[in-house]
């Protein structure tokens, strides 16, 4: 069992290092979307944010939905905002997928992916205060 769990802690870190997640640094010029935890990244660093974290600014919505010419739509609000950040309006950034299995996708920093960001800090600061 020792052995398995040593394994998986292996398999996990191995994922994140080939991605830079473990060096990466937060000042390069785009984000990395997970698409299967629902998260958004700084570069390659570990600075990230859930993207649930909209749920609770649904108000705070309408300059990311200007931006985009969408709408951030339940009942699954993260999946749709994730939709949205992988198709941006008239290029308005650069998409492209990191791995095989599209699990990352690279956002290329622009005004709408830092309208996103934003909004989401938003949504951790009014929960915490």
């Amino acid at each position: 069992m020792k052995r398995l769990s040593l394994l998986a802690g292996v398999v996990t870190l191995s994922g994140c290092m080939s991605l830079g997640g473990l060096q990466g640094n937060p000042d390069e010029p785009f984000y990395t979307l997970d698409t299967r935890q629902l998260s958004l990244c700084k570069g390659t660093s570990r600075t990230c944010m859930d993207l649930s974290y909209i749920v609770s600014v649904r108000a705070r919505l309408k300059p990311i939905e200007n931006l985009y010419g969408q709408t951030v739509s339940g009942p699954n609000y993260p999946l749709t905002l994730a939709r949205m950040l992988m198709n941006p309006p008239e290029g308005a950034y650069t998409v492209e997928q990191v791995d095989d299995d599209g699990r990352y996708i690279r956002l290329g920093r622009s005004e709408h992916t830092k309208r996103v960001w934003e909004t989401l800090d938003q949504a951790i600061d009014s929960l915490y205060d």
